[in-house]
Order: C-alpha cells, then sequence, then structure tokens
C-alpha cells in the first residue's frame, strides 16, 4: 500500500491550527470575540467552495429570498458555526479532554443504542 503524501497545505493548516490552540491556551476567556473574529474570517475568506455550497444551499433552501437577504443569513450562519467551533476548541483546550467527557451525563442510553 502507497503511503500518502502530505501537502504543504496541510502541514501549514495544521500548524496554524496548533498555534491557534497554544494561543487559545495562553490567553484569557476575554479574548474569545476577537478569536472569533479571526475564525469567522478565516471560514469566510480562505473556503471560496463551502463559500459556493453556502450560496447554493441558501438559494435551493429559501428561494423566496432575494440575494442581500441571503447573504445576511449567509453571516449569521457563519457567526454561528464560528461560535460552536471557538467553543469546542475553548472547552478542550482548557481543559483536559477527559475530565471534560466525564462531566457529560447521558439519560436513556439504552434507547440511543436501540436507535443506532
Amino acid at each position: 500500500m502507497q503511503k500518502k503524501r502530505v501537502l504543504l497545505k496541510h502541514r501549514i493548516e495544521y500548524l496554524f491550527f496548533k498555534l491557534f490552540i497554544l494561543k487559545i491556551k495562553l490567553l484569557p476567556h476575554f479574548f474569545f470575540h476577537l478569536n472569533r473574529r479571526i475564525i469567522l474570517f478565516l471560514f469566510k475568506r480562505l473556503s471560496k467552495k463551502h463559500s459556493r455550497i453556502v450560496d447554493h444551499n441558501l438559494a435551493l433552501a429559501f428561494p423566496e429570498l432575494d440575494t442581500a437577504e441571503r447573504a445576511v443569513l449567509k453571516k449569521k450562519v457563519y457567526q454561528h458555526y464560528s461560535r460552536v467551533f471557538l467553543e469546542i476548541l475553548y472547552l478542550f483546550a482548557k481543559r483536559k479532554p477527559d475530565m471534560t467527557l466525564l462531566k457529560i451525563n447521558t439519560r436513556n442510553m439504552d434507547r440511543l443504542t436501540e436507535l443506532l
């Protein structure tokens, strides 16, 4: 089996991610909004492919909205996902993941297993 080559782009993304996690670990929580703006910018600007997919999906889901209204909705979608992404990073960067997972309570686990 041939070993996959790791592209330079992926190495740069990984380095950025590790530096961002380090920044989260070192800086106080009140930098959350600045970090969210950074993530929001990266989501919106650096991934043109995903931006086109979001535009297409919003056009399919809301054909009655004009372009300006869909742009407002798209901005809210990006804001929401950047906030969720950052909250997950903060959750695991500021604590040990094992300790975080211990605090999760699941009710009706047998029902959940049955449905899966």
